[in-house]
Protein backbone atom coordinates (compact mmCIF):
# COMPACT_ATOMS: atom_id res chain seq x y z
CA UNK A 1 0.00 0.00 0.00
CA UNK A 2 2.31 2.52 1.07
CA UNK A 3 5.45 1.97 -1.13
CA UNK A 4 2.78 1.75 -3.95
CA UNK A 5 1.76 5.31 -2.92
CA UNK A 6 5.22 6.59 -2.26
CA UNK A 7 6.15 5.29 -5.97
CA UNK A 8 3.37 7.07 -7.46
CA UNK A 9 4.23 10.47 -5.97
CA UNK A 10 7.72 10.48 -7.15
CA UNK A 11 9.09 9.38 -3.61
CA UNK A 12 12.08 6.81 -3.69
CA UNK A 13 13.54 5.90 -2.40
CA UNK A 14 11.68 4.51 0.65
CA UNK A 15 12.98 1.84 3.09
CA UNK A 16 10.36 -0.50 4.19
CA UNK A 17 10.08 -1.83 7.81
CA UNK A 18 7.63 -4.48 8.92
CA UNK A 19 6.41 -3.65 12.20
CA UNK A 20 3.69 -6.45 12.37
CA UNK A 21 4.83 -9.26 14.85
CA UNK A 22 2.38 -11.72 13.66
CA UNK A 23 3.60 -11.21 10.04
CA UNK A 24 5.91 -14.23 9.19
CA UNK A 25 5.12 -14.66 5.58
CA UNK A 26 6.90 -11.47 4.13
CA UNK A 27 9.86 -11.87 1.89
CA UNK A 28 12.57 -9.66 1.00
CA UNK A 29 11.74 -9.74 -2.83
CA UNK A 30 8.39 -8.39 -2.34
CA UNK A 31 9.75 -5.44 -1.63
CA UNK A 32 12.41 -5.23 -4.94
CA UNK A 33 11.54 -4.72 -8.66
CA UNK A 34 13.70 -5.64 -11.61
CA UNK A 35 13.51 -1.86 -12.85
CA UNK A 36 15.37 -0.52 -9.92
CA UNK A 37 16.44 -2.50 -6.54
CA UNK A 38 17.79 0.22 -4.55
CA UNK A 39 14.17 1.89 -4.10
CA UNK A 40 12.55 -0.12 -1.92
CA UNK A 41 14.87 -1.62 0.94
CA UNK A 42 13.67 -3.98 3.84
CA UNK A 43 15.90 -2.82 6.49
CA UNK A 44 13.90 -4.63 9.32
CA UNK A 45 11.54 -7.41 9.73
CA UNK A 46 10.50 -6.88 13.30
CA UNK A 47 8.72 -10.65 12.81
CA UNK A 48 11.92 -12.26 12.14
CA UNK A 49 14.52 -10.09 14.29
CA UNK A 50 12.70 -9.28 17.22
CA UNK A 51 9.54 -10.46 18.57
CA UNK A 52 7.30 -13.14 16.78
CA UNK A 53 3.66 -13.57 18.39
CA UNK A 54 3.76 -17.45 16.48
CA UNK A 55 7.30 -18.16 19.01
CA UNK A 56 5.52 -15.79 21.59
CA UNK A 57 2.17 -18.63 21.32
CA UNK A 58 4.59 -21.80 21.39
CA UNK A 59 6.50 -20.57 24.24
CA UNK A 60 4.22 -18.84 26.28
CA UNK A 61 0.96 -20.94 26.03
CA UNK A 62 -0.12 -17.48 25.10
CA UNK A 63 -3.66 -17.51 22.77
CA UNK A 64 -2.81 -15.32 19.78
CA UNK A 65 -4.32 -12.11 21.09
CA UNK A 66 -2.18 -12.38 23.99
CA UNK A 67 0.75 -13.18 22.16
CA UNK A 68 0.04 -10.00 19.32
CA UNK A 69 -0.33 -8.09 22.89
CA UNK A 70 2.71 -9.13 24.43
CA UNK A 71 5.08 -8.82 20.89
CA UNK A 72 3.64 -5.04 20.47
CA UNK A 73 4.38 -4.36 24.30
CA UNK A 74 7.98 -5.85 24.03
CA UNK A 75 8.47 -3.81 20.64
CA UNK A 76 7.33 -0.43 22.59
CA UNK A 77 9.31 -1.35 25.65
CA UNK A 78 12.18 -1.75 23.32
CA UNK A 79 11.91 0.88 20.36
CA UNK A 80 14.84 2.80 21.65
CA UNK A 81 16.66 0.00 21.40
CA UNK A 82 15.90 -1.24 17.97
CA UNK A 83 15.65 1.86 16.64
CA UNK A 84 19.34 2.65 18.17
CA UNK A 85 21.16 -0.97 17.20
CA UNK A 86 18.99 -1.86 13.79
CA UNK A 87 17.29 1.05 11.93
CA UNK A 88 19.34 3.96 11.81
CA UNK A 89 22.42 1.51 11.39
CA UNK A 90 21.41 0.30 8.44
CA UNK A 91 19.58 2.99 7.18
CA UNK A 92 23.03 4.99 7.36
CA UNK A 93 24.55 2.28 5.99
CA UNK A 94 22.04 2.05 2.80
CA UNK A 95 22.49 5.94 2.81
CA UNK A 96 26.14 5.19 2.11
CA UNK A 97 25.86 2.52 -0.57
CA UNK A 98 23.45 4.56 -2.63
CA UNK A 99 23.44 8.04 -3.35
CA UNK A 100 20.11 9.27 -1.87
Amino acid sequence: GMQQFLQAVNRNPCVVLNIDPANDNLQNNMFITEEDERDRDLILDISEEVSNAGNVMNESGLGPNGALMYSMEYIDSHFDEILDEIIIPRVSKLENEHDW
